[in-house]
């Protein structure tokens, strides 16, 4: 018995991992991930999509991140901090391949402490800006 597994996804119903479903569904996968350290920090995913008309092609998502530094309770000195880019997993549809990424960021935030240290104002990570990769194809 085969488990497929179905999510909703900008309206279509698409398939996550490696084998989507529909007339025209590409079957696609990870060749790879680079990185970049701080002070750029930036990872690319290449991936790799075949169409059920023979087309192929690859795709390179990339998001970049920061690096900075941050306090922690009880500790006066920075401490180094690196906020990566998120990358969702890929759909694919009828026609469509898609991955999302999301820019890694910081907030500033206060943090009480626990009793016996001063309140700090510390830097964490967050979601930024949404990158959408996209690839349409028409199968003949």
């Amino acid at each position: 018995m085969k488990l497929k597994l179905m999510v909703f996804f900008w309206g279509f119903v698409c398939a996550p991992a490696v084998l989507a479903t529909g007339l025209c569904s590409p079957y696609f996968y990870s060749i790879g991930d680079s990185f970049v350290g701080c002070d750029i920090l930036q990872k690319t995913s290449t991936w790799r999509i075949f169409w059920p008309d023979q087309t192929d092609e690859t795709v390179y998502a990339s998001g970049d991140g920061v690096c900075t530094t941050t306090l922690t309770c009880c500790d006066p000195s920075p401490h180094g901090l690196e906020c990566w880019p998120e990358f969702l997993t890929p759909m694919g549809c009828d026609g469509s391949w898609s991955q999302i990424v999301y820019t890694g960021r910081t907030k500033n935030v206060s943090d009480a402490c626990v009793p016996g240290c001063n309140s700090i104002n510390k830097t964490v990570c967050k979601r930024g800006t949404q990158i959408v990769y996209s690839v349409y194809h028409i199968c003949p």
